[in-house]
């Protein structure tokens, strides 16, 4: 399993679906919000992590180090959102059972 995190930016807006990720991938998410901070004039932009170059989950930084506490994706329904969050540690022991949960795939 391979994985690389992106940043997601829409001119203008808060936060960024998968379709605007951009070309840079990133070995670790201090890179990539570091990247992202070069945005904050003009949106405020999504980091994601990418899984086998194709599955798409928003990821959720650890408070006291470089690494991911929880991946999770969300998806709306008629009644409201329903956030799904899989460990981190969870994921690792068999990433292909949770792809079917990835937000997108690019």
């Amino acid at each position: 399993m391979k994985y690389e995190f992106a940043v997601a930016h829409s001119y203008h807006s808060s936060g960024a679906s998968p379709k605007y990720i951009d070309n840079k991938r990133f070995l670790d998410y201090d890179s990539a919000k570091d990247y992202a901070s070069s945005f904050l004039d003009e949106c405020f932009p999504t980091i994601y992590i990418i899984f086998d170059n194709t599955y798409v989950f928003y990821c959720k930084r650890s408070a006291v180090e470089n690494s991911i506490v929880w991946i999770y994706s969300i998806r709306s329904t008629e009644w409201g959102q329903i956030e799904t969050r899989i460990w981190w540690k969870d994921f690792l022991k068999n990433p292909q059972s949770f792809y079917h949960l990835a937000i997108d795939k690019i």
